[in-house]
């Protein structure tokens, strides 16, 4: 996270004797970014004067020093990331919150860091440990090629700067929400659930994650830095590259024949961006899902008949099982009219991406949104080293 110490901090450091918490969260942050855990940026008047700050110990001095050449590139950036906390002069308080719709702020009492378990990395959750690693993996390609403020020109400079630290975990979905207010209470926190949206212009098919994570945020109102975000469209399956899909279906192919084995339903289904998000990709679109009774709603049938006529129209005239299967429950039905990608999909699919240079790889723009988030709450500069510059 961009951590921001504002202009009035300057006030605090005339104060003699000091106060306990300034002297604790001014070391816990120099320890966060020596660490490489985030980015500090601040003026060079409160520089000047922090380094003049009697009570500023040997070696958060040193930390500090090696930030002044590096001081107006910073202030740059916390101006521009999406996100970013700003360390206030009050010693307690309430955490504020705003968000114009280009950057999101966390105003935080300088007390906030008198906890050095508040500058540990920011807690990443997803509702199992490969959506957070999707997301986790998804951030690191996008500082790669947009670095923290989106600019593509500015890329290469920021790589050298900047990485990318999270802490990921998996909740089981429907524990989303608790896991969130458990974790705020000791990290900062970024949440990631499902849309769960199967049609375009629908609402969530399974609201209660999505509910219980939104009531644990605004419990969490004044108390912490979290946030909440919401997937377009399905699951995070959808939101998978194609050259992740691909290295999934065919992982013993050379990458460059992968895309002629799809069949040319396939191609037809990764290439309509509306199927791509809505559908189950695991499963497919099994024949039982295209007709009254299966407890959807008309538009979502609706969807499906214009998903089944444009990608496998052979199979939109009948209602009779293609292999005549005769299972007793229609969900049990295994007659597919589009072959779904498997359930290891969302598994390989991340497997593929950690492998994969960041250079090399592009983001979906569902994904794209998600990662400048993600990379915006775990950016961090790369580790100091003793007796050198953070640039190596």
């Amino acid at each position: 996270m961009l951590i921001y110490l504002t202009p009035d901090v300057a006030s605090l450091l005339q104060q003699s004797p000091p106060a306990p918490l300034l002297v604790d969260a001014v070391r816990n942050l120099a320890l966060g970014e020596y660490e490489g855990k985030h980015v500090l940026a601040l003026s060079r008047k409160l520089m000047t004067k922090l380094l003049a700050w009697p009570h500023l110990p040997k070696h958060e001095e040193g930390i500090f020093g090696r930030l002044k050449d590096q001081l107006d590139t910073r202030y740059s950036l916390a101006k521009q990331t999406p996100v970013r906390v700003e360390v206030s002069a009050a010693a307690t308080g309430p955490i504020e919150r705003h968000d114009n719709g280009q950057q999101l702020r966390f105003v935080v009492p300088f007390g906030f860091f008198a906890d050095s378990q508040h500058v540990q990395p920011v807690r990443l959750l997803g509702e199992n440990i490969n959506d957070a690693e999707l997301y986790q993996r998804a951030a690191e390609v996008y500082l790669h090629h947009f670095g923290l403020t989106g600019d593509s020109s500015h890329a290469t400079f920021h790589q050298k700067l900047l990485q990318l630290c999270l802490s990921p975990r998996g909740t089981g979905g429907s524990q989303l929400g608790a896991e969130l207010e458990l974790a705020a209470k000791t990290e900062m926190v970024l949440a990631v659930a499902d849309g769960d949206i199967c049609y375009p212009g629908g609402t969530p098919k399974n609201h209660n994650t999505q509910v219980g994570a939104q009531a644990a945020l605004a419990k969490l109102k004044g108390q912490a830095v979290a946030e909440l975000l919401i997937t377009d469209g399905r699951s995070a399956e959808n939101l998978l590259p194609d050259a992740a899909i691909l290295a999934h279906l065919f992982p013993d192919a050379p990458a460059e024949s992968r895309h002629e084995r799809l069949s040319d339903a396939r191609q037809r289904l990764l290439s309509d961006a509306s199927a791509r998000r809505h559908l189950d990709l695991r499963a497919g679109l099994r024949l039982w899902e295209k007709f009254p009774g299966n407890q959807s709603d008309a538009d979502e049938l609706r969807f499906l008949e214009d998903v089944a006529t444009k990608h496998a129209s052979q199979a939109t005239t009948t209602s009779e099982c293609i292999t005549a299967c005769k299972v007793a429950s229609k969900k049990q039905c295994q007659c597919v009219v589009i072959e779904g990608l498997g359930k290891d999909l969302l598994v390989n699919g991340v497997e593929h991406m950690k492998q994969t240079p960041p250079s090399e790889q592009t983001l979906t723009p569902d994904l794209e949104r998600i990662a400048r988030q993600v990379a915006a709450f775990g950016c961090a500069v790369k580790p100091q080293r003793a007796g050198g510059a953070i640039y190596s």
